[in-house]
């Protein structure tokens, strides 16, 4: 019997190889199993959560009258738009920490690297800042530096956030839109990529990402104004939700 002794060398040689990939497939299938039940959850009730959620602020402004009805419930609308978008961008987290891991696993574990997937987390995180910028404030999620604002009666902290919203919130959205627009524009014009040659191209996408920051906050800036006005003007046998909450 011949054998080919150089063939059967080579196959050798590719055994790891293959071993490896066989091992990285297998990595990647009990991630994404371990991922998988979750995701659909909260797939599932995610949008359930935010229709409830709306429905009962409806309800709230139909209670209303006149014109203050019109204001809660452009006010609910607003932050509606700003609870759908920071919802789904908060899925980037968990892309984002897959794609991470897998990075890790490839590079101390295959010593293979990617320029492309380590830019993708940069993406990622910026994008997840960004686009959850408007939702963060509607939840009063941002660090506030009025040390009075915590022991505050209820219509001091509409005034605070009346002021705060109006004098230097949508002021500074204003004028970083405005300033961030000639760059963006610059970049889409020469459609600048990465500094490297096999990194991501898509960095005008990702500087549109600031025009988009402006917009979501200046949307919740006016909603926040709008709940600081309804609990002002609020008569005495409102109730707080009535009043405040979008």
């Amino acid at each position: 019997m011949n054998v080919d002794f150089i063939e059967l060398w080579h196959s050798l040689e590719r055994l790891p190889f293959l071993f490896s990939i066989t091992v990285y497939l297998l990595v990647l299938g009990t991630v994404a199993a371990f991922f998988a039940i979750p995701v659909m959850l909260m797939f599932r009730s995610e949008p359930r959560q935010i229709v409830r959620s709306f429905r009962e602020d409806r309800d709230a402004a139909k209670s209303m009258d006149g014109y203050r009805s019109v204001l809660r419930l452009t006010a609910s609308c607003l932050t509606l738009f700003n609870t759908v978008v920071g919802r789904f961008a908060a899925w980037l987290v968990l892309f984002m920490t897959l794609m991470q891991f897998v990075v890790v696993i490839m590079r101390y574990v295959f010593a293979y690297g990617s320029i492309q997937m380590q830019e993708s987390i940069w993406y990622m995180h910026g994008i997840l800042f960004m686009l959850g910028a408007g939702y963060t404030l509607a939840k009063e999620g941002h660090v506030r530096l009025d040390v009075f604002y915590r022991e505050a009666k209820e219509r001091t902290k509409a005034w605070i956030n009346l002021v705060g919203s109006s004098v230097f919130l949508l002021p500074f959205c204003i004028v970083n839109f405005e300033f961030a627009w000639s760059l963006v524009r610059n970049s889409w014009v020469v459609r600048e990529g990465s500094t490297e040659t096999v990194g991501l191209q898509y960095i005008y996408l990702f500087k549109t990402v600031i025009l988009v920051f402006s917009v979501l906050l200046i949307i919740e800036g006016i909603s926040l104004a709008i709940r600081s006005i309804l609990q002002l003007t609020a008569p005495p046998d409102e109730s707080p939700r009535q009043q405040v909450q979008a």
